[in-house]
C-alpha cells in the first residue's frame, strides 16, 4: 500500500494486522485449514459450521475456528492492543464484507489479495 500512495495510518496498521487473528497461544491456521475452509464453504457448509463452532476446540477443529474466525478475533486483539475503532473495522470487515461501498477497505482487500 506504501508502494501504492498510501498514508493513511489506520489503513496502513489494519494491512499490518489483519490476519494476526490466525493464530493463538495453541496454534496457528496451516495450508490444510485453509483447504479444508475452501472445500467445506463449497460443499459441507453444515459440517464446516459445526466444526468451527466451538472456539475451545483442539486440533483440526482450532485451526478451522482460527480460519474461518481471524477477522473477528484479529480485530479484538487490534483493539486490545490500542488500534483504533476505524483500524479495528477495517480489520474485522477484511475477509467478509462487500468491500465496494470503502474505498479503504476495497483497497486492504486488494492488498491482502496481491500479497
Amino acid at each position: 500500500m506504501l508502494a501504492h500512495g498510501v498514508t493513511d495510518t489506520d489503513l496502513l496498521l489494519a494491512g499490518l494486522l489483519h490476519d494476526v487473528g490466525k493464530a493463538d497461544e495453541r496454534t496457528r491456521v496451516h495450508l490444510s485449514h485453509r483447504v479444508a475452509l475452501v472445500v467445506g464453504r463449497r460443499f459441507i457448509p453444515d459440517w464446516l459450521d459445526r466444526a468451527c463452532a466451538r472456539p475451545g476446540a483442539g486440533g483440526l477443529r482450532r485451526g478451522l475456528y482460527l480460519a474461518k474466525h481471524h477477522a473477528a478475533l484479529g480485530a479484538e486483539r487490534a483493539a486490545a492492543a490500542g488500534a483504533s475503532a476505524r483500524c479495528c473495522a477495517l480489520i474485522a470487515a477484511h475477509d467478509s464484507s462487500d468491500p465496494s461501498s470503502d474505498p479503504q477497505l476495497r483497497l486492504l482487500r486488494s492488498a491482502d489479495e496481491h500479497a
